[in-house]
C-alpha cells in the first residue's frame, strides 16, 4: 500500500470509528483549526508496514459529548468529567 493510500484508509477509519463509537462525525481537516485556549489534543502513534500519527483535537464540550456517547451516558453526568 502506497503512503497515500495508507493516509487515506487511515483517515477513514477514524471517521468511522468515531462515527460508530462516539456518534460525532469528523472532517479530515486539510489545514490544522484554530482553537481556542484549553482546545484538547490525543495522539495515537502506530506503526507496521507503515508509520504514522493520528491526532485528534477538540473543544472540551466536544471531548464531553464523545465520552457521554460512548459510555451511553447524559452529557451532564458526573461520570463524564
Amino acid at each position: 500500500m502506497r503512503v497515500e493510500q495508507a493516509g487515506d484508509f487511515v483517515e477513514r477509519v477514524a471517521q468511522e470509528l468515531l462515527a460508530q463509537a462516539a456518534f460525532l462525525f469528523a472532517e479530515i481537516a486539510t489545514e490544522p483549526p484554530k482553537f481556542a485556549p484549553g482546545a484538547l489534543e490525543a495522539r495515537l502513534s502506530f506503526e507496521g508496514p507503515q508509520r504514522g500519527e493520528i491526532r485528534l483535537r477538540t473543544s472540551p464540550e466536544v471531548a464531553a459529548e464523545a465520552a457521554a456517547n460512548m459510555l451511553g451516558l447524559e452529557p451532564d453526568d458526573p461520570e463524564v468529567a
